[in-house]
């Protein structure tokens, strides 16, 4: 467990859960990700001349051992 500094990774894979300490991750749905790109890349196509839009998707952080408990 650290004590001074803490990592997060992003796309929670086999070598977060595997490395030593195992790395603290957000994870994404990637199959979602994909659906949900696929389908803005689609209508963009489609209606070239709509405003561009921002979309938010979700996450889960996944707590292992690589950040440091902060005491108050």
């Amino acid at each position: 467990m650290p004590t001074q500094v803490s990592f997060v990774g992003y796309d929670d894979d086999i070598l977060a859960r595997d490395s030593l300490p195992p790395l603290t991750t957000v994870g994404v749905d990637k199959q979602n990700l994909g659906r949900v790109g696929g389908e803005i890349i689609l209508n963009r196509i489609n209606n070239p001349d709509l405003p561009v839009t921002k979309t938010r998707l979700p996450v889960r952080l996944i707590e292992r051992d690589s950040v440091a408990t902060l005491s108050q």
